[in-house]
């Protein structure tokens, strides 16, 4: 087996693993955390995730970009792309001593210890690093390491709070901290290795990379990346005011159906930009392809979908049973994040055109859209207002995306079939948190499924055809590859 197929084949069972494992996670936490406790651990989350971004300041993506483009040795490279997001971390660990800790407070609704404040700071420069060893470790084609990296950063934590819970029977945010920082360092050490490997290195067919162009280059990417992650903290920010610690803890929980369907859609972003990029400049051969592979995204979203809501009251099982209540708007976040999915194949014209400024105006919708709807709808409705308002805010941006991708680069035939089966589980992924009975459930279990097959009808069967035309190239390639 090569090098490349070697790869795939370790990122593939990674993402396997850490879906498993992401599981596992949500079922550990949630019987070993109170609700506030597990509400503020997804804060945290979520803070030092959007900070990480933000005081990267889009120098991780120019690193990545540049990195076989520079005539430094890759240590010097590494140390002149994190100059900026260092001195941003000094900047911002300004703000987090102030006296009065007006940011701390405002987000995790308490005023914290120095020692806290000291974790804190120290989990996210550990944070910060283990997102450009990781980096390195990508570009080096180390793919243990990056899913080794990935795993202890993400699930090494709940190992420690764990053993917590069996020695005290009680952990608090505190611990939650430790667990987080230890994992972090953790995830830094496994790649650092691979930095010592290839510290001297050098391209000869580089040139120069000053701060300009990197800033130039990564700036916007990072604007829309903390975009994306801001919007989740501020969410469960007006969700902890206006309903309380309770329904954040529960909302909280429901994010594991997020990461299973993030999972998916990380593996098919692995297949599918290498055919975007390699094939676009070809519309005649490309054009097909994005129509049958939206059919075959389409068809895995309403199966899945469709599972999701008659399976939901047993799904939540994994759960500790205080957390039962996330089955009523477990359907409405899958969606969500299935209408994400399908907008990673039908937005792809915003790349292919390169209208990446599109990438940061729907971000923006969706803030918006979830501000006022989380005021709409969370004081009189409560959890069913928390299930609407990530709705309305995900679909809404979503069509944008797709709408807008479409316009820049169409299929070369119609997506209304498309359009009628998104329209209909949007319906139903309302309903379902208004309509909670099991009888309800397998009625619109029912509807799914036979509308997706008098809908796509003959398309169904182009599913598999289409399936068969993307691997078995892929699979002559790698033989040529052995061969040669």
């Amino acid at each position: 087996m090569n090098k490349t197929a070697k790869n795939t084949a370790i990122y593939f069972a990674g993402t396997v693993i850490m879906a498993v494992f992401g599981f596992i996670n949500t079922m550990l936490l949630t019987r070993v955390l109170d609700e506030q406790v597990y509400a503020m651990y997804g804060l945290l989350h979520n803070f030092v995730t959007t900070v990480v971004m933000f005081i990267s300041f889009g120098y991780d993506t120019a690193y990545s970009r540049f990195y076989y483009q520079h005539n430094q040795p890759q240590n010097r490279f590494l140390v002149k792309s994190m100059l900026v997001p260092i001195g941003l971390f000094l900047v911002f660990t300004v703000v987090l001593v102030e006296p009065r800790q007006y940011l701390v407070q405002y987000i995790f609704g308490d005023r914290f210890s120095a020692i806290a404040i000291l974790l804190l700071l120290c989990y996210i420069f550990f944070s910060f690093v283990h997102r450009f060893t990781q980096l390195t470790a990508r570009m080096e084609e180390r793919a243990f390491n990056y899913v080794a990296s990935s795993f202890i950063g993400r699930f090494g934590f709940v190992i420690i709070v764990f053993i917590v819970f069996l020695l005290w029977n009680e952990v608090g945010f505190d611990w939650i901290l430790w667990s987080s920082l230890i994992g972090a360092a953790g995830a830094t050490l496994i790649n650092l290795w691979v930095l010592f490997a290839v510290r001297l290195q050098v391209n000869d067919n580089g040139g120069p990379i000053g701060h300009r162009e990197m800033m130039a280059y990564g700036f916007p990417h990072m604007i829309n990346s903390v975009l994306i992650l801001a919007i989740p903290l501020i969410e469960k920010l007006i969700v902890r005011d206006l309903a309380g610690w309770e329904i954040l803890g529960i909302y909280t929980a429901a994010a594991v159906f997020q990461t299973v369907v993030s999972m998916v859609t990380l593996t098919v972003n692995n297949i599918w930009n290498p055919l975007v990029f390699k094939h676009c400049d070809q519309p005649v051969l490309f054009k097909p392809i994005l129509h049958s592979f939206g059919n075959v995204i389409t068809v895995i979203i309403v199966s899945g979908f469709s599972l999701c809501v008659l399976l939901r009251r047993w799904l939540v099982l994994i759960l500790d049973r205080s957390y039962f209540n996330v089955y009523i708007i477990a359907p409405a976040i899958c969606f969500g994040a299935c209408l994400t999915l399908l907008s990673v194949i039908y937005a792809s014209g915003i790349n292919i055109v390169k209208k990446t400024i599109h990438h940061v105006v729907e971000p923006i919708l969706q803030m918006i859209f979830s501000l006022v709807c989380c005021h709409l709808f969370i004081p009189p409705l409560g959890l069913v207002g928390v299930g609407i308002a990530v709705l309305i805010s995900v679909v809404l941006s979503r069509i944008y995306k797709m709408i807008v991708g479409l316009h820049l680069y169409d299929t070369g035939a119609s997506e209304h079939k498309m359009w009628i089966l998104m329209g209909l589980c949007t319906a139903v992924a309302f309903a379902s948190l208004f309509l909670t009975s099991f009888i309800a459930d397998l009625v619109m279990f029912i509807v799914l499924i036979v509308a997706m097959l008098l809908v796509l009808n003959k398309d169904l069967i182009t599913v598999v055809n289409t399936a068969k035309t993307l691997l078995i190239p892929k699979k002559k390639s790698v033989k040529n590859e052995v061969q040669e």
